[in-house]
């Protein structure tokens, strides 16, 4: 969907278009679904074979045990992470970090998943308080960016669960987004009081989702099982865009990069930019986005055509 409204000297410009990554032996029962729907229904919802998308990983589960998760944030927090830890494909490699004003971690590193540390990393949880303190998410980030081995074959998941509020929520960000090449970064927000801004954009930053959860848990379940499916679910992530406009091309958007770059399976996206300077009262052109699927890292590209507006 393409949307043009002139102002002036200038046009408002917007496009909306749904993330299809149908599997291609699927591609014309889709197609045929797509026809009989109007243009743009969110309610449209899209069902995997979770079954034969879920493989290894290596998961780091960071968790909030500051003075303000105590009550009911520490309660829904502890069993976010345990029903992550018993849901985890085997074969994989996890540990959980826990923070306030510092950080400690069940591992000594990254360890491989089976029962026995399974039961192990639960056994600690079981007794996890929200007894350290302040909220410092920077140091516990960088530890796990920073052990980072290029060579291992398994993506990396980091799922941050948190109520709080940082005093260097820039700093957390930019670290984040300068290692989404190698991790992604999926994040919980806990309670009613939760700092909606740093649950987002941390997860933007790190090419993942934001989920929220009430103090009272509610949906908490299917909230885990969503976000432990994102580290299976085909996605693709923006490299680039390319606007032409009657002839004229225009530099890339200055906030691209920190736009929600990576789409999975049914997820909407909308671009927006302001466009000026135009030779002609009409709009002619393409927005082409160049991206990378996650399944085969191979390059492509959509081209949409502005039409006559």
């Amino acid at each position: 969907m393409v949307l043009a409204q002139k102002l002036g000297k200038e046009y408002a410009l917007s496009v909306s278009f749904l993330a299809d990554l149908t599997p291609e032996h699927e591609l014309e029962k889709r197609k045929s679904l797509i026809k009989s729907l109007p243009d743009m229904d969110n309610t449209i919802k899209y069902d995997q074979d979770l079954d034969s998308i879920m493989k290894p990983g290596e998961f780091y589960f960071v968790l909030d045990r500051s003075y303000s998760m105590t009550g009911d944030a520490m309660v829904t927090a502890k069993e976010a992470l345990k029903l992550f830890i018993r849901s985890l494909p085997s074969g994989s490699k996890f540990n959980v970090l826990s923070f306030g004003s510092d950080f400690e971690q069940i591992f000594e590193s990254v360890s491989e998943y089976d029962q026995q540390t399974m039961e192990y990393a639960i056994d600690h949880i079981n007794f996890f308080e929200a007894d350290l303190g302040g909220t410092e998410i920077f140091n516990p980030l960088h530890s796990i960016f920073a052990s980072n081995e290029t060579s291992d074959h398994l993506n990396k998941h980091v799922y941050l669960i948190t109520d709080g509020q940082v005093f260097n929520p820039d700093d957390v960000i930019e670290l984040i987004r300068d290692n989404n090449n190698d991790f992604t970064v999926h994040t919980f927000g806990i309670g009613s009081g939760v700092s909606t801004t740093l649950v987002t954009e941390c997860a933007k930053a790190g090419r993942g989702k934001p989920y929220f959860v009430n103090d009272k848990a509610e949906g908490l379940q299917r909230k885990v099982i969503d976000a432990l499916c994102k580290a299976f679910e085909t996605s693709f992530s923006f490299d680039k865009q390319e606007l032409i406009i009657n002839g004229t091309k225009f530099a890339q958007h200055p906030e691209f990069e920190k736009l929600t770059n990576k789409l999975y399976h049914g997820d909407y996206f909308t671009y927006s930019t302001l466009v000026n300077d135009l030779s002609k009262d009409t709009l002619n052109g393409s927005l082409d986005f160049s991206f990378t699927r996650s399944d085969n890292k191979n390059k492509d590209h959509v081209q949409i055509d502005l039409g006559n507006h």
